[in-house]
């Protein structure tokens, strides 16, 4: 015995409609004749912004690992890191001083999510006095705020 649906008496209304066939749906060629129009569109074109090359990112990669490394001071890269990320890094020099640590770039692959926004991936060797060059990964999202490229994610694993 198959179920029987039946709707509820005073909350839903009884389906007085017929079903509908394929017949009751217009043909699609005329539905596209009938939206088609030959006008050129009136908005006017808007120019993306500007989004630097690699270049720029390389180097603001660089910067951080230079503070990593213990050759710049953090206080350098404020005007680059959001605020959390900042915070972040100051943690980690307070943590684990760098000692005898060298981080050199060696790739850079960057993503475009968005026309403010830029996802980075790049291949880090880590090379420490008396121990064997160690390669690592980083990853990190640039955002640009109020023109201004900001770091507001990074991690170096």
């Amino acid at each position: 015995m198959s179920p029987t649906l039946r709707p509820l008496s005073g909350y839903e209304p009884a389906s007085t409609k017929p079903r509908l066939t394929w017949a009751d749906f217009p043909d699609p060629t005329e539905l596209t004749e009938r939206w088609t129009s030959l006008r050129p569109v009136s908005t006017p074109q808007v120019t993306p912004p500007e989004t630097p090359d690699d270049s720029a990112f390389t180097l603001m990669l660089t910067k951080i690992l230079e503070v990593l490394d213990g050759r710049r001071q953090i206080g350098q890269l404020q005007a680059l890191l959001a605020g959390p990320v900042y915070e972040a890094t100051l943690t980690r020099l307070r943590v684990t001083p760098p000692k005898g640590i060298r981080h050199q770039l060696q790739t850079l692959r960057t993503c475009r999510p968005g026309p403010d926004t830029v996802e980075l991936c790049a291949r880090i060797d880590t090379v420490q006095v008396g121990k064997e060059k160690r390669t690592r990964a980083l990853v990190a999202r640039v955002e640009r705020h109020r023109g201004q490229w900001q770091c507001v994610f990074l991690r170096l694993l």
